[in-house]
């Protein structure tokens, strides 16, 4: 994968979609999707498989970053909200992967969450080798996609990276130098849309790779992220997250 190849986004019309968008176009033809199309996305049915693969014929890489909303579910009963997330967040992944594969698709960077590593025990120090601990159902679709990718890699040589986002910043609610993002700095999770956008386009482009997960997150005073798989990706986080706020371009050191 190089600069300017076609790139299919899934969940284009999502918090992550819409804020990294201006960088992401500067990079990559890109053709946006979404369940519901808006201006500049297309429709696109997660569960309706030939429409799936008519989506990801031509592309040379997909950004597979949509799931359930669970915001746009408030309104369902909760064995309800847990089923269409189920249908979305798996039954929609295996259609996204499957249809690249008959598609001939390069590489598919598959958004995964570091919930998948937040569950009981607590670790104090999120290690590139360490065991998934998910923390919930939606951890363990995200976990779910994670294994399929890897599979997918080893049976039919499609190209998979696992993205393991950490909390995003620069959403409502999670606003730069919020009280809520200055509480959380010390979780060492936070990510700015800055070095989202990175990490993307880190995995669209860096050579070689048949399968691996990434985590990704922004530099933290207390480096409780382990980023040596990003690094090996090329990823460099341009923003730090201290108890005191934000800084731009901290020192490019990665701890393993």
């Amino acid at each position: 994968m190089t600069a300017g190849q076609r790139v299919l986004l899934t969940g284009a019309g999502g918090h992550v979609g819409t804020g990294t968008l201006p960088f992401l176009r500067e990079h990559f033809d890109l053709t946006r999707t979404d369940l519901h199309a808006s201006d500049g996305i297309a429709e696109l049915d997660l569960l309706d498989f030939p429409a799936v693969r008519e989506a990801v014929t031509g592309m040379d890489a997909v950004v597979h970053m949509a799931i359930a909303s669970r915001r746009a579910m408030d309104h369902l009963e909760p064995h309800v909200a847990n089923d269409v997330e189920m249908q979305v967040n798996m039954m929609g992944t295996q259609h996204v992967f499957e249809a690249a594969r008959q598609a001939g698709v390069k590489r598919v960077v598959y958004f995964s969450s570091m919930t998948v590593m937040l569950g009981i025990p607590e670790y104090e120090r999120f290690e590139r080798d360490a065991l998934r601990r998910p923390n919930g159902l939606y951890a363990c679709t995200k976990l779910f996609g994670e294994y399929l990718g890897e599979i997918y890699a080893k049976r039919s040589g499609l190209s998979v990276i696992c993205l393991r986002l950490g909390q995003p910043v620069g959403l409502p609610g999670y606003e730069h130098d919020s009280a809520l993002v200055l509480e959380l700095a010390e979780h060492g999770l936070l990510t700015d849309m800055v070095d989202v956008a990175e990490g993307i386009r880190c995995a669209l482009t860096a050579p070689g790779v048949s399968f691996k997960l990434v985590s990704l997150a922004s530099a933290s005073s207390n480096g409780r992220v382990d980023l040596s798989a990003a690094a090996e990706i090329g990823y460099r986080p341009s923003k730090r997250f201290t108890p005191q706020g934000m800084i731009d371009n901290p020192p490019q050191e990665i701890s393993a």
